[in-house]
């Protein structure tokens, strides 16, 4: 019986050491979130601007993902990477009336420079002419 019961207990516990390792980005992710709340909270930011910067970050969650991304695609093949570019971006590509015409080498090699960035609802992004 306690053999059983310790087995048990050792089954569990590396569940639950499995789960918790699991996403270690999501970890990450909200222990920023905790970071950055406690400055916001040290400093005495206003309730909007505390609103903006939790939105933001939410939003800019993705960027961390897109980033391991490419750090993943920089180890392969100049080919893999053209072929998954283009995987990945052509159906926005294809919308875009002056690329549609282009041909598939070229909107592969764009599509490994393709940077993505996330800005605030109504942030002005480029200063006007």
């Amino acid at each position: 019986m306690l053999g059983g019961g310790c087995a048990w207990g050792y089954m569990i516990g590396s569940a639950c050491s499995i789960f918790a390792s699991m996403d270690e980005r999501a970890m990450e992710f909200f222990g920023s979130l905790e970071a950055l709340t406690h400055m916001m909270d040290e400093r005495q930011f206003s309730r909007r601007l505390r609103r903006r910067v939790r939105n933001y970050w939410y939003r800019a969650r993705d960027l961390d993902k897109v980033a391991h991304y490419q750090d993943a695609m920089a180890m392969l093949s100049p080919a893999l990477q053209r072929r998954i570019g283009y995987a990945s971006h052509v159906a926005w590509v294809r919308k875009v009336d002056f690329l549609r015409v282009q041909g598939h080498e070229f909107i592969a090699q764009l599509a490994t420079h393709v940077a993505v960035d996330i800005y605030e609802p109504l942030e002005q992004v480029a200063q006007p002419w």
